[in-house]
């Protein structure tokens, strides 16, 4: 389990779980959406102290704490106080329960989901690498073209990752005011890719959603890539 979405009409909130990672989605996008189904078989961990379970184990949580996880998956924005009413909790519990998650790491960040954009198309972009070597010498330039986010409500791409045969990467962009001739030399300029990409329009969403985001640039995987790269470079010149 990866991460917990809650869903509101506008937006949603999600509150990342860290117990390992499940698939590649969890580097291309951030997180991994995780819905209500999750909750049905979280509910099996709930730990209820009795003579055979005297303590809890750790992949075990509270009663309050599951609780608390379910409110806000099925709504984020809701307040601490109204979580405690809800619950008949006393005042500052759910607030308590929800940071302690935190500092225990059992949730990792909240990150606004966004279903309604003010883009005028969502693309697919697929461009195979011919130019493997021009690419990795490349590579911060096009880190940082991933990284480096508009003045948009979501970041550059909703999803980026590697592709096979043939070999490439894919990504699924809101379109905004750009052209996509424009998306289209951007991109293969910061891959240093004289392939022409091809793009594909989204029309229609027959289940589940793109899941736009606007996750901060140190929390991307490109950023926690580049910086290890160079802390790497940098212990290796000390030698």
């Amino acid at each position: 389990m990866a991460k917990i979405v809650g869903k509101t009409e506008e937006f949603e909130l999600d509150i990342g779980i860290i117990a390992g990672q499940v698939s590649y989605i969890t580097y291309a996008y951030g997180y991994t959406p995780i819905r209500q189904e999750f909750f049905d078989l979280l509910k099996e961990r709930v730990w209820y102290r009795s003579k055979e379970h005297p303590k809890r184990k750790p992949e075990q949580i509270l009663q309050r704490e599951y609780d608390v996880l379910r409110i806000l998956n099925k709504d984020g924005r809701k307040g601490f106080l109204e979580i405690d009413n809800e619950l008949g909790l006393s005042k500052g519990s759910a607030d308590y329960t929800y940071y302690r998650l935190l500092e225990k790491l059992l949730i990792e960040r909240i990150t606004i989901r966004m279903d309604k954009l003010p883009a005028r198309l969502n693309a697919v972009i697929r461009i195979p690498q011919t130019y493997i070597k021009g690419f990795n010498l490349h590579k911060n330039d096009y880190r940082l073209h991933l990284m480096n986010n508009p003045k948009t409500s979501t970041n550059r791409y909703a999803l980026e990752g590697d592709i096979g045969m043939p070999y490439g990467v894919l990504f699924i962009r809101p379109i905004y005011n750009e052209t996509l001739e424009n998306v289209d030399k951007e991109l293969r300029d910061a891959m240093a890719e004289k392939s022409k990409p091809d793009i594909e329009i989204i029309t229609d969403m027959l289940v589940g959603s793109i899941g736009f985001r606007r996750l901060p640039t140190e929390e991307t995987y490109q950023y926690k890539a580049m910086i290890k790269e160079q802390e790497e470079n940098r212990l290796r010149l000390k030698k």
